[in-house]
């Protein structure tokens, strides 16, 4: 049995969860009421879950479990209870999942006080392994989408909304229901724009892509957070695709190229551009589009073949043009106008190529579903108080993740299209 520090007059230990970079103990304190002691285990970035530490230390529990108390590579924290959100959204609804998710994050926004911890970790720097994807990238001579997502992260960097401590990894299983409320916890302790935090609850639970690629979810989810923050819904979504890619990169450095080539242009993966071309042809003929589907692609991708995270950036940039169409200003109008025009006598030329492409290469979309099915990890378990999805603590995480990059914010388009709001 562990031993813990006698301070903090803890009993009967029991071992609720184990994850690569930690050890979770149900402990009882002397008032016998139950806590939480978190256990780091010897690993390369413990740095980032002490992160986390220093910013529930900040928060002083409000929206995030309290910080009873500290031993080295030990944490004693407050018990958050039994039921995630992600139980929630099962048995209530995932409008329900979103409110609560909402309430969390604007408690985890409210002002404090007390001056922010000093070593949290810049947003810049958490976007180190996107910007040096996309780096080496360019150095190749590659249209890479990581170079998008790089262009958009630093845009955001470049003109944030606002600059606030952030939890860094906020998502249905982070979010906690107990005795005083729903609370965050398993922070990772950033500092930057409120609207990363927001970026990955597009893609959970990354089990249910039954809700992951419903456009309505999507349109739902970006006004409510968009709202919550103070933000516009394409701001949400530029950090939803920034943060995707960011994880894309990860999934680079960890070995996983199988799993990045789904969601990047590789040569070796056209059948990530079919679907994507294909599965919102429909699109052209939508009486609410301003402009058509084969148009945008040519204004926003420039040709080779595009993966999963082609759908983040087409996204994204549809819902911006869509608001600016809806501008009363008129030279605005009239000159996106003149842009679709422009784009519409090259669409021939690209539908061609796609039908080439298709003819060339089949249809590879049973294949791509069979290997994510095969590749998905079951099993979770419930209740865990720390994330088990990280293959390193700064969420750099193991699951289908890219899977959703594409499909999430390509449908997201979708809906834009077919008439729902953002």
């Amino acid at each position: 049995m562990p031993e813990f520090p006698q301070r903090w007059k803890v009993s009967a230990p029991e071992l609720i969860a184990e994850t690569f970079s930690s050890r979770i103990w149900k402990v009882l304190r002397e008032d016998g009421q139950p806590a939480i002691v978190k256990d780091l285990k010897p690993f390369d970035d413990v740095a980032d879950e002490l992160r986390g530490e220093h910013f529930l230390a900040w928060r002083r529990g409000e929206g995030a479990v309290r910080l009873l108390g500290r031993d080295g590579h030990r944490m004693l924290l407050e018990y958050a209870g039994d039921t995630l959100l992600s139980q929630v959204l099962d048995d209530q609804g995932d409008n329900a999942a979103t409110a609560i998710a909402a309430e969390v994050m604007a408690r985890l926004f409210s002002p404090s006080k007390h001056p922010a911890p000093p070593d949290l970790q810049p947003l810049r720097t958490r976007y180190f392994s996107l910007f040096r994807k996309a780096k080496a990238a360019r150095a190749a001579g590659h249209a890479s989408l990581y170079v998008e997502a790089a262009a958009i992260a630093e845009r955001l960097l470049a003109d944030p909304h606002d600059i606030r401590p952030l939890h860094g990894d906020l998502h249905h299983d982070n979010i906690m229901f107990g005795t005083r409320g729903w609370l965050a916890f398993d922070p990772k302790g950033v500092l930057g724009d409120p609207g990363f935090d927001a970026a990955n609850m597009f893609y959970n639970p990354l089990e249910r892509d039954d809700l992951c690629l419903d456009p309505h979810r999507i349109a739902h989810m970006a006004e409510i957070f968009a709202g919550t923050l103070g933000q516009t819904s394409p701001a949400i979504l530029d950090h939803a695709i920034a943060y995707g890619c960011l994880s894309a990169a990860w999934h680079h450095e960890d070995g996983n190229a199988a799993d990045e080539n789904r969601a990047v242009d590789r040569e070796e993966n056209p059948g990530g551009a079919a679907r994507f071309l294909t599965s919102h042809r429909r699109a052209d003929a939508s009486a609410n589009a301003p402009f058509t589907m084969i148009a945008y692609r040519q204004i926003r991708q420039p040709q080779g073949n595009r993966g999963m995270v082609s759908a983040v950036s087409s996204s994204s940039q549809a819902t911006q043009i869509s608001s600016s169409s809806a501008s009363s200003n008129a030279s605005q109008e009239a000159a996106l106008e003149k842009q679709i025009q422009a784009k519409e006598e090259e669409a021939k030329t690209v539908e061609d190529q796609v039908q080439a492409a298709k003819l060339q290469q089949g249809d590879r979309r049973p294949e791509g579903q069979a290997r994510r099915a095969q590749g998905r990890r079951q099993g979770r378990p419930a209740g865990a108080v720390d994330t088990v999805r990280r293959c390193r603590p700064s969420g750099r995480i193991r699951w289908r993740y890219e899977d959703h990059i594409e499909r999430i914010l390509d449908v997201t388009f979708g809906a834009r299209i077919t008439g729902v709001r953002f």
